[in-house]
């Protein structure tokens, strides 16, 4: 049963990591649409358009949470057990959110 956990955290962990690349993008994208301009008249007309950005930019956090929360969860899971299985997925899930957290607020107080 941990195994199957371990294998499902995994994939959490790879969707997590992909969902900050396109949070990225969204959030690059968003900075272009939404400071220059010339882009003004599009997005008054469109406003989903802003939505998206907005929606696909903040993303990461919730995904963040809960890959932290699985992580956590699944580290008690093995530590009750006592069963030795391959950790690495489960100390990168923990890892991984707090460097985010540390980064966004980091990058949050740096351009303030």
């Amino acid at each position: 049963m941990l195994v199957e956990d371990n294998s499902r955290l995994k994939r959490l962990l790879i969707a997590t990591v992909s969902l900050y690349f396109i949070s990225g993008l969204a959030s690059y994208a968003g900075g272009k649409l939404l400071y220059e301009d010339k882009y003004l008249g599009f997005l008054l007309n469109h406003f989903w358009v802003s939505y998206l950005l907005l929606f696909f930019g903040l993303a990461w956090m919730p995904a963040t949470v809960f890959l932290f929360i699985q992580g956590r969860s699944l580290k008690s899971k093995i530590t009750l057990s006592g069963e030795m299985i391959d950790k690495s997925v489960v100390t990168l899930s923990i890892t991984l959110p707090i460097v985010m957290a540390v980064v966004y607020i980091g990058t949050r107080i740096f351009y303030s």
